[in-house]
């Protein structure tokens, strides 16, 4: 019987999550202790571990969208299983900032064209990368089976530190997706003033003498 896979907390804080990868694409085996996707919660980049092995029937929330905890972000199975009591679940994806950060979610995809495979890389890596707007296919990895890891992103932003000002003055306008931490840090900013009366103080005191 086809089951709901729903966004859990995964922090102890954490309210919503952007699903910044999808490891397991529709069609896919699962085996527990695989990651199905990497969430992006208030704090950190995490990765969602399964805890049952079965398929992934369907793909609920996209990635670069965000879902609450509790909400239902995909459906999972046995192949061949029929979903038409799930067709209500599925919403249309609305497009808002995200589509201007297209060519940042391809970079997290990219294929290795010497190794014929996708490319091996940590969660902070990956979003380091994506910040500094490093290509990955032009990092080798020096983690455990060439998985690119944080000290290989940083050894390349020394060895480029004009990338970044090439591409600035080659582009009008930048529009980069607010992280969740971001996010997280707006909101607690802005509760604060409701939350708690502000007042401000003022003194004036007379320094002529200490200036002579």
């Amino acid at each position: 019987m086809a089951e709901k896979l729903f966004m859990t907390a995964l922090s102890p804080t954490m309210e919503r999550g952007t699903i910044t990868e999808w490891h397991k694409k529709e069609g896919k085996s699962i085996s527990s202790g695989d990651i199905i996707c990497e969430v992006e919660t208030d704090k950190a980049v995490m990765e969602y571990e399964s805890d049952f092995d079965a398929v992934l029937l369907k793909v609920m929330v996209g990635e670069g969208q965000s879902a609450a905890v509790g909400e239902v972000i995909g459906v999972y199975g046995e192949s061949g299983e029929d979903l038409s009591e799930f067709s209500t679940d599925v919403q249309p994806l609305q497009v808002d900032v995200e589509a201007a950060v297209e060519p940042e979610k391809k970079e997290t995809q990219v294929i290795n064209p010497k190794a014929g495979r996708r490319l091996k890389v940590s969660p902070l890596a990956r979003k380091m990368a994506a910040d500094m707007r490093i290509p990955l296919e032009t990092v080798i990895g020096s983690g455990y089976d060439g998985r690119i890891i944080k000290r290989d992103i940083l050894g390349v932003a020394e060895n480029h530190t004009a990338l970044d000002a090439v591409e600035v003055k080659q582009a009008d306008a930048v529009i980069s997706r607010v992280s969740a931490m971001r996010a997280t840090i707006a909101q607690r900013l802005t509760d604060s003033k409701f939350s708690a009366p502000h007042f401000y103080l003022t003194m004036q005191a007379d320094m002529s003498s200490l200036l002579k």
